[in-house]
């Protein structure tokens, strides 16, 4: 019996994996022109930026003796207040923030993670 379970399912797995081209574009409508008029390419990289440096000032929390500050994380992630020490921002401080662009029920979990981040920081 065991000899013929294998041979069967074999069968099974290939005979189920027919080629059913006619069922790939179904239920797509894809547009031939986009309009990119209301997108800032520039606050996107901004964004990109400033979560690039929160992200590497959220990993000097790994190191001893290196605590956190909650409101610099908070500062950051909102844009309210924190001076950029980036050099992507040559031109001054950027405009745009994390917080409008995250899901507005995700926006508390992020501030609670920030001060949990910044109470265990430093403790290697």
């Amino acid at each position: 019996m065991r000899k013929l379970i294998l041979p069967v399912l074999s069968i099974a797995l290939l005979a189920s994996c027919g080629d059913k081209d006619e069922d790939k574009n179904e239920g797509y409508n894809v547009p031939t022109t986009y309009n990119f008029k209301n997108v800032s390419y520039s606050g996107q990289t901004d964004r990109l930026n400033m979560l690039k440096e929160l992200t590497s000032y959220v990993k000097t929390g790994h190191k001893e003796n290196t605590t956190l500050d909650a409101d610099i994380l908070n500062s950051m992630y909102a844009n309210d207040g924190h001076t950029w020490s980036s050099e992507a921002f040559p031109n001054g401080q950027p405009t745009k923030d994390l917080s409008s662009k995250t899901y507005e029920e995700a926006r508390n979990n992020i501030v609670a993670m920030f001060d949990s981040i910044a109470k265990y920081s430093g403790k290697a």
